[in-house]
């Protein structure tokens, strides 16, 4: 696409110095300031600058012919064949001269990566992918309902009654207040509040004691790069649920999923070690070396890494004299990464590659063995199907999970085709639906996980209009991205503030797009009790709230922990 026809019908005199290239996903100009250089191949035709150096690439076939109509056909042509840009098949963030492809390929630096990956032994293409559950209903019925149109009217309401039925089931008892003022179920789940919704699953904020522990204290005395108070009052409260809910005594190993920098699981596993490190010395016990295992899985890398940044040579004491020792001890983890996508990685070889225990010892007469529960799985927002694809990668060490700590992110990009809980879905929505609903399917799911994100949209401008004001040219972000806009069509008639406000919901767009990302965490609750935490685990698996709505909407806690506290 030239530049001509990139930009949209207004005027691009007024860019004063920025860049012309007009982004048609956010809906906007880039915002850098236009380079004064312009590729060699151009450069002899003194032709004005219009573009940034990041979208350089975009002086394309049209500017040639534009500037070079009096160059011979056959100079003008190998021009054009020889210069032409284009995406990195590899990693499309880079262009690259089309002529040069094979070349490329050879030297190009994603390209090694993926090279080197597939060499590891703990590399299994496509290993984790699946999902669990069958995909729709039988062949007649889905060739039946692939006939019929969503109702987003009726879906919202059918949505609305599965998590009335599953968090709220005495709402509309006799006797309630909720039965006195509302005289059916569909009246009640359209009046229901959004902080109604939100008091039906149980809040564990966990970081002001973890604060008086002195957790701001470590991350001070540390320089580390949390990301703002906010992420510190995520990890606070992740590490204070690890605390107290009888998840650090028998834990040696901790397993981060999409660790990122790693903060959380370094603060999670030095709160382990410190645990252990107390316990040994209060019972005399001579073996103090012992390290807790802290493994890495992260698909890419990170800047600021939390495992350079814990190993600092810093003074002992952080600004309010707390010694750093007190809160964890860093210095007695062990940490190995893991660099893999979590679609192809065999977690039993990553461990043992990281000298952990062997996972698949058998007895002699060829029976599994069984094993300690010392594996302790973390996560702080796995975004969207990298939650689906942690939980079918640890099915293999079920056996060895002391417990599991999931902070859920981005339902916008869930798939359908890796969704955990295929099977628990399709029956609560079966449940909830009323004569002539259609049946749930895989365009029910992108609905809902599209509505998931309206949790976005602010209170005071999801007004009649159906569209916040500053989000009305939200872009519809990609898989890699961070959300996928619930508001990218104002006209959109499945554009879920305007179902929201055709429906009158007490609610609002906020408290739907709440109600789907709960019932898409149920059906991964729902895993975990029948498939990870089934058979010889004596505890509880549920899902709780770990931080106000207010720090991130995104405050779903899927966990599992022991139902008591073992004795030292």
């Amino acid at each position: 696409m030239n530049a001509t026809e990139q930009r949209p019908s207004k005027d691009t005199r007024d860019r004063k110095g920025r860049c012309h290239h007009y982004n048609e996903q956010r809906k906007r100009y880039c915002r850098q300031m236009i380079s004064q250089r312009v590729p060699a191949f151009l450069s002899a035709y003194n032709i004005i600058p219009i573009y940034c150096g990041n979208h350089a690439s975009m002086y394309k076939d049209q500017d040639i012919c534009r500037i070079a109509d009096n160059l011979d056909p056959a100079v003008k042509r190998r021009k054009i064949e020889t210069r032409r840009r284009i995406p990195c098949p590899v990693d499309p963030s880079h262009t690259i001269y089309e002529t040069n492809l094979k070349k490329h390929l050879l030297i190009c630096p994603k390209a090694k990566e993926a090279r080197e990956e597939r060499q590891k032994n703990y590399y299994q293409h496509n290993i984790n992918t699946g999902g669990h559950g069958a995909h729709s209903m039988n062949l007649k019925a889905k060739n039946e309902e692939s006939k019929k149109n969503i109702d987003p009217l009726s879906f919202a309401l059918q949505i609305l009654m599965a998590y009335k039925q599953i968090f709220l089931p005495d709402a509309m008892k006799k006797g309630t207040d909720q039965a006195q003022s509302c005289g059916t179920d569909e009246e009640y789940i359209r009046s229901m509040t959004k902080e109604e919704m939100c008091q039906a699953i149980p809040t564990q904020n966990n970081f002001p004691s973890e604060a008086k522990r002195g957790i701001e204290s470590l991350v001070t005395s540390h320089r580390v790069k949390i990301g703002g108070a906010k992420h510190l009052e995520q990890i606070g409260s992740i590490a204070g649920f690890v605390r107290n809910n009888n998840l650090l005594e028998n834990s040696e190993v901790v397993l981060e999923m999409g660790a990122g920098r790693a903060t959380t699981g370094f603060i999670v596993s030095g709160v382990v070690a410190r645990s252990k490190y107390a316990t040994a010395r209060a019972s005399n016990m001579e073996d103090l070396k012992k390290k807790v295992k802290l493994v890495l899985v992260e698909r890419g890398s990170s800047r600021a890494k939390a495992d350079a940044v814990f190993r600092r040579n810093l003074p002992t004491e952080g600004q309010d004299g707390q010694k750093k020792e007190d809160y964890c001890k860093v210095d007695d983890v062990e940490k190995h990464r893991i660099k893999c996508d979590l679609s192809h990685v065999n977690i039993p070889c990553a461990l043992e590659d990281a000298g952990v225990s062997a996972f698949t010892s058998t007895r002699i007469d060829g029976t599994a063995e069984d094993h300690k529960r010392d594996t302790l799985v973390v996560a702080k927002h796995l975004c969207g199907a990298g939650t689906d694809l942690a939980l079918k990668s640890i099915h293999s060490i079920r056996h060895r999970l002391n417990g599991c700590v999931l902070a859920t992110c981005c339902h916008g990009v869930c798939d359908w085709s890796l969704y955990v809980g295929r099977d628990i879905l399709i029956n609560i929505m079966a449940e909830a639906a009323k004569e002539g609903d259609q049946l749930f399917c895989e365009e029910s799911f992108n609905l809902m996980k599209r509505w998931a994100c309206g949790t976005i949209i602010p209170i005071a401008t999801a007004n009649h209009s159906g569209i916040a004001p500053e989000t009305k040219t939200d872009p519809v972000k990609k898989d890699d991205d961070h959300f996928i806009s619930a508001v990218d069509n104002k006209h959109d008639n499945l554009n879920v503030a305007r179902v929201s406000e055709a429906l009158n919901l007490g609610c609002g767009p906020q408290g739907l797009g709440r109600a789907c990302q709960r019932l898409i965490d149920y059906g991964r609750m729902q895993y975990m009790r029948n498939e990870l935490f089934k058979e010889g685990y004596y505890g509880d698996v549920d899902m709780c709230h770990y931080v106000d709505s207010s720090v991130t909407p995104q405050n779903a806690l899927l966990f599992s922990r022991p139902a008591r506290k073992i004795a030292n």
